[in-house]
């Protein structure tokens, strides 16, 4: 378990939406509906154990039957669009709504601005959509970052798994919500 120096907790769900979870989707998953329902009701009933979420999702990713995001405030909430397959690049579209509601937008070499290591601590839960785990694990930890993935939540890439056995680094943890929380 990482040392516990008091930081604020960012949630960061990967993927999760109707492409991979509908029941209407021809993408679902393989226990996507559970794993869905899972972040679903994690976010539902942890939310107060977090300062703010992250949506990280493709251009084309829509919710209408998966809605995980509902009990998560307006302000609290920073959607991140992956137009590339790095966590941090200038192409990708990050959106947050502050306080009057108004939409801001920012980069994708904002987010480490937005949300500074020496401030917050990431925990990762939900879709390892195309192997992006890789470079979001390493680009986290380069920055400093504490990083929890999350064992029971998520769905990884195949290829993704012995990396992540792999890592040694003081601030990573591949362990289940509940231990990371507690």
């Amino acid at each position: 378990m990482l040392s516990r120096i008091h930081k604020n907790k960012i949630l960061l769900v990967s993927g999760v939406g109707d492409t991979f979870f509908s029941t209407k989707s021809r993408k679902q998953l393989t226990f996507g509906f559970e794993l869905g329902q899972k972040v679903t009701d994690h976010i539902a009933t942890n939310i107060e154990d977090y300062y703010g979420v992250v949506n990280l999702t493709t251009p084309t990713e829509y919710w209408s039957e998966v809605k995980p995001f509902e009990p998560v405030k307006d302000s609290r909430l920073i959607n991140v669009v992956l137009n590339s397959n790095k966590l941090l690049d200038i192409s990708n579209e990050i959106s947050l709504k502050n306080v009057e509601k108004e939409t801001l937008l920012f980069n994708g070499n904002d987010l480490d601005f937005l949300l500074p290591s020496k401030d917050y601590e990431i925990h990762i839960c939900g879709v390892d959509m195309n192997g992006i785990y890789q470079n979001i694990i390493q680009t986290l930890l380069e920055k400093d970052y504490s990083v929890y993935l999350y064992s029971d939540m998520i769905k990884r890439y195949r290829e993704t798994e012995p990396f992540i056995r792999s890592i040694r680094n003081r601030n990573f943890e591949y362990c289940s919500s509940k231990l990371a929380l507690a």
